[in-house]
Formats: C-alpha cells, structure tokens, sequence
C-alpha cells in the first residue's frame, strides 16, 4: 500500500484499511478497538461520543451514515 492515512492530520503511511479508507496502524487499532467496545455494548453513550476516532473518518466509508444521510449512495 502506497497510500498515506486517511485519518485527519495524519501523515504516516497507510499499513491497513477500515471499511476501505486506508489508515496506519495505531488509527486502525484505535478504530477496531472502540468497535469492538461499541458492538459489545459496552457503554450507553452516544455513538459519536463513543467513537470519536470512527466519526472521524465516517465521511470516507461509502456506506456510513453520515454518506447515506447525504446521499452520496445513490
């Protein structure tokens, strides 16, 4: 992968994806792990409260929220 993360304010190389935004290893670990705290069900908080590293690149997963709320889909 020749790509920088896509994360914001990142500039270290991207080593994997999430829902197919490239990002570098400490963002993707970051991500998966509030995923994994997230679909456990682990806190009652608001999503994007418990996943401020998610909303942060939600914008550049095709199939997001924030995507299908602009219709970017269609």
């Amino acid at each position: 992968m020749n790509e920088k993360c896509k994360y914001p304010g990142c500039t270290e190389a991207a080593k994997k994806t999430w829902a197919l935004v490239p990002l570098c290893h400490a963002h993707e670990k970051n991500i998966r792990s509030e995923a994994e705290k997230y679909y456990w069900g682990l806190s009652s908080k608001p999503e994007y409260v418990q996943r401020p590293h998610y909303t942060k690149i939600a914008s550049q997963i095709p199939w997001s929220k924030l995507c299908m709320q602009r219709g970017d889909w269609a």
